[in-house]
């Protein structure tokens, strides 16, 4: 199932997905091929086909006090394996309907969040391995993003150079230690495209 995150943990009391790795080291698999929508997630129609894991903010029937300018934070993803979230892959829309998803999909997307961590994962195989954005105001402002020992390959969409193997925006942004595969032969997309401050 694809997986929707809208909570907010605490300063010293991050809310993490860790996968625990196999005999040989191998990483958990979400395998975004045949991945279904759930309506039950508080995922707004808005994120629907977004990606993999998708980490936002929940839609206003599933939080109806929910105050404005929240916005999901102090998260940590590591060790998983996370891929074929692909237009030419298919997936169950919140409509219960099977379709392929959107070229613009990620393994990991993200709109917005703050105090997130993604730390020795593979994103691999998708429209973008990892995708962060920021909107025009501070409610919809990404900060302090981590990305930390990560395994990137075959990301992209074949004669297009919007998609890439990372595409983050955010205020605060450190990459350190990753491995960058190459993209998907035939992409025009980058490694790393990084609209970030700070």
């Amino acid at each position: 199932d694809i997986i929707f995150i809208g909570s907010r943990g605490e300063k010293n009391k991050y809310i993490t997905i860790k996968g625990l790795p196999g005999p040989n080291g191998e990483r958990p698999v979400f395998d975004a091929n045949g991945a279904a929508s759930s309506t039950t997630l508080g995922m707004g129609a808005i994120y629907d086909g977004a990606g993999m894991i998708v980490i936002g903010k929940p839609s206003n029937n599933a939080v109806p006090t929910r105050v404005y300018g929240y916005k999901p934070g102090y998260l940590h993803i590591t060790g998983l394996s996370v891929k074929n979230a692909r237009n030419s892959y298919k997936y169950t829309n919140q409509s219960k309907v099977t379709a392929n998803w959107p070229a613009f999909t990620a393994a990991i997307y993200v709109n917005p969040a703050e105090n997130l961590a993604i730390t020795n994962c593979e994103l691999a195989n998708s429209g973008l391995g990892l995708f962060v954005n920021s909107l025009s105001d501070e409610a919809g402002q990404s900060r302090r993003l981590l990305v930390s020992g990560n395994y990137f390959h075959g990301n992209g969409v074949v004669g297009q150079a919007g998609m890439h193997n990372s595409y983050t925006e955010a205020i605060g942004t450190i990459y350190e230690y990753n491995y960058f595969g190459q993209p998907i032969s035939g992409t025009g997309g980058d490694n790393v495209k990084e609209r970030s401050a700070g």
